[in-house]
């Protein structure tokens, strides 16, 4: 299953993370999103069932493809 991995640094979360639900809920393509971190940066992996949608996904907030 393709999952997409993005940094976010501390002083972003709140409007970055509201972008990321913006896109996934206009798309509805997500399986799951997880977040975890630290007081200087946030680590958020979204899961997908199709390839095509994380490279979207990858490529719309600069983040990386993994292999779950």
């Amino acid at each position: 299953m393709p999952a997409v991995e993005i940094r976010i640094a501390a002083g972003q979360v709140s409007s970055r993370m509201d972008e990321v639900r913006r896109w996934l809920r206009n798309r509805e393509c997500a399986r799951k999103l997880t977040s975890t971190g630290s007081r200087d940066e946030r680590l958020v992996v979204v899961e997908f069932l199709s390839a095509a949608d994380a490279d979207a996904f990858a490529r719309a907030f600069s983040g990386s493809v993994v292999q779950r």
